[in-house]
Formats: structure tokens, C-alpha cells, sequence
């Protein structure tokens, strides 16, 4: 099953090359580890955690976090918000009532939901 596969299947966002953080320990149960994705084969992602020699098979899904991804939801949070203010000004103008504070508020909400929601 190839990488395609694994997206599709799974829903994660993952490619050839991407860091990941697993979650669960390797070494030590208590700390985490980066590492990069090399393939996919079986339904699992081989992944080479740093400081290691060789990749080893994880489950898609099981104590990984896809570490580009969160940083594409943060770049598209802070788009939108300039999006928001952009948008207001455009159609009303600064100094002909627009509700720059609606604005501001807007693109506020949009910076701090974080990751609660765009998962």
C-alpha cells in the first residue's frame, strides 16, 4: 500500500520526507521523538527516528503527530486573519464607517483558536 494509500485511508497528512513527533516514546516511555518519513508499505509508515540507523514500520495514526501540518494550519489561521481585515477594508473603506473593530475582532478569534479548530 503506498503513501497515497496511507492519506487516503487514514486521513493524515503524510509524505516522503515529513517530520513527525512520535508521541509515545521510544527509549524512554515518558519523552517524545522526532523523525522523518521515509516510505509506506503495509498500510504503515517507515519512519526513521533521529538518531537512529534504520526506519521502522508505525501505525499512521498511533502516537504521531505530522509536525508540517500543524505548522500549515498556523500559516492558514494567520492568511485568513489578515483575509478578515483585508476584506473590510476593501469593501468599505477606512474612513466611511467601516467596522474595523468587527474587523480586529474578527481576526483576533481567527489567531487564537489555535489548533481547537482547524483540526
Amino acid at each position: 500500500m503506498s503513501m497515497a494509500w496511507v492519506r487516503k485511508y487514514y486521513g493524515v497528512p503524510a509524505r516522503r520526507g515529513g517530520r513527525v513527533e512520535y508521541t509515545g516514546g521510544w527509549k524512554d516511555k515518558a519523552k517524545s521523538t522526532l523523525g522523518t518519513i521515509r516510505s509506506a508499505s503495509g498500510g504503515r509508515l517507515n519512519i526513521q527516528l533521529d538518531g537512529e540507523k534504520h526506519a521502522s514500520p508505525f501505525h499512521p495514526t498511533y502516537e504521531l503527530r505530522y509536525l508540517a501540518a500543524a505548522a500549515i494550519r498556523a500559516d492558514q489561521r494567520e492568511i485568513d486573519a489578515i483575509a478578515c481585515e483585508v476584506h473590510a477594508a476593501t469593501l468599505m473603506g477606512r474612513n466611511k464607517g467601516t467596522p474595523w473593530s468587527a474587523a480586529h475582532e474578527c481576526a483576533a478569534a481567527i489567531r487564537a483558536m489555535g489548533d481547537k479548530g482547524n483540526g
